[in-house]
């Protein structure tokens, strides 16, 4: 071996043993684990303070068409824009249910971007024609209509109590939830004889105002049409109704003041319309309907106050020419 190379190797190693023998190994730092991530629960339910008063702007369109018997297709196209307000006027004092009555400040309604006047007096039944009783988990219990108010005259039939932003937020689960639960609901989009349930899902939490949002999304499927009970009435009315629906609906619910901040949805409709035969019986050729109904209901402040429309004046008489 070559005396240079061995004699450098022994004083490396010499180096090396003493320094491990002169500086001490530092102590390795003991580490805890982080804390778990303790995901967001809340009790969703509606908060009820009698003599509050919520204002909603609610605009909803319909587009689709309608087959005659005789194979006509006639397009359908609407649009609607309504401000209404909810006021709690009561607590039922088994339950604390909400007794609240709702109203229809204006209404404005267009078929086929033509405006359509509403019936003689529609606006005035509208303004006190509804209450309704909500539970504190959103449950719809009732609908209590004026017996003197004619909803075909109307608004063609639909319950009223659809144009009411309540009447879609379904039930809500008896525990705390978190982002990501799901459960089922019974829907209720205002139809006649309505059977609908709806899938139902927390999908996040937002913030709006320091306040906390719940944002609940619904896949909403059910049928309706004219009761049986009704059919086997002779003095029924000319026409069966059947239909069929799915779609789905966005719910924002202020967690802290109990109340809707928004909604949205978009319902597509299949209906068959059969009219009675000369036999008394529903055996004509039905009509069927195709509907595409999109609505956005959205929480606002106090409507301002219509200012008196000012005095007629009259025209000012035309200028001589020079």
């Amino acid at each position: 071996m070559n005396t240079f190379l061995a004699a450098t190797t022994l004083l490396v190693a010499a180096f090396a043993a003493g320094a491990s023998a002169q500086v001490p190994s530092l102590p390795v730092p003991a580490t805890s684990p982080l804390p778990p991530v303790v995901p967001r629960k809340e009790t969703l339910r509606l908060k009820f303070p009698v003599g509050q008063t919520l204002y909603y702007t609610l605009t909803e369109d319909t587009a689709g068409s309608y087959l005659e018997p005789h194979r006509r297709i006639i397009p359908i196209k609407s649009h609607l824009e309504m401000q209404e307000h909810q006021t709690v006027a009561d607590l039922r004092e088994t339950d604390s249910a909400g007794l609240v009555d709702m109203g229809v400040d204006s209404m404005t309604v267009t078929v086929d971007d033509k405006p359509s006047p509403l019936p003689s007096g529609a606006l005035a039944a509208m303004t006190a024609l509804t209450r309704l009783i909500v539970l504190k988990n959103g449950k719809l219990e009732a609908t209590v209509v004026d017996p003197g108010f004619n909803a075909e005259e109307v608004l063609t039939g639909e319950d009223p109590a659809h144009l009411n932003v309540l009447s879609g937020l379904g039930e809500l689960p008896a525990a705390p939830v978190q982002a990501g639960d799901k459960w089922k609901s019974v829907s209720f989009l205002g139809m006649t004889d309505e059977h609908s349930t709806a899938d139902v899902l927390l999908a996040a939490w937002e913030t709006k105002d320091a306040a906390t949002i719940a944002v609940i999304k619904q896949a909403i499927h059910g049928q309706f049409g004219t009761p049986a009970a009704a059919l086997s009435d002779p003095k029924a009315d000319d026409l069966k109704i059947k239909g069929w629906l799915s779609g789905t609906r966005t719910v924002r619910l202020n967690v802290e003041a109990g109340t809707i901040d928004s909604a949205d949805s978009l319902v597509y409709m299949t209906v068959l319309l059969t009219p009675k035969g000369d036999d008394g019986k529903y055996t004509a050729a039905p009509t069927r309907m195709w509907v595409k109904v999109t609505s956005k209901t959205t929480q606002t402040s106090a409507p301002a106050e219509v200012p008196p429309a000012p005095a007629e004046v009259p025209p000012a008489p035309p200028s001589m020419p020079p």
